[in-house]
């Protein structure tokens, strides 16, 4: 087993849990249940807090 030090650096190189856990030859989510239990940040999803979600714009045809 890596240490919390190791995980850290495969990720910041990787960017990816998926990648980490193809590395380290375990499943997805026994490396995401690692990274929860390590308390180990990673990258927020969705739009930080404050930010208004992006709204898709349609074009309204005036007969």
């Amino acid at each position: 087993m890596k240490t919390k030090q190791e995980l850290e650096t495969l990720y910041s190189k990787t960017k990816s849990v998926r990648k980490v856990a193809k590395l380290l030859n375990l499943s997805y989510f026994k490396t995401m249940s690692i990274f929860y239990g390590y308390k180990i940040k990673m990258r927020p999803r969705g739009n930080p807090f404050g930010v208004p979600h992006r709204t898709k714009g349609y074009l309204k045809i005036k007969n």
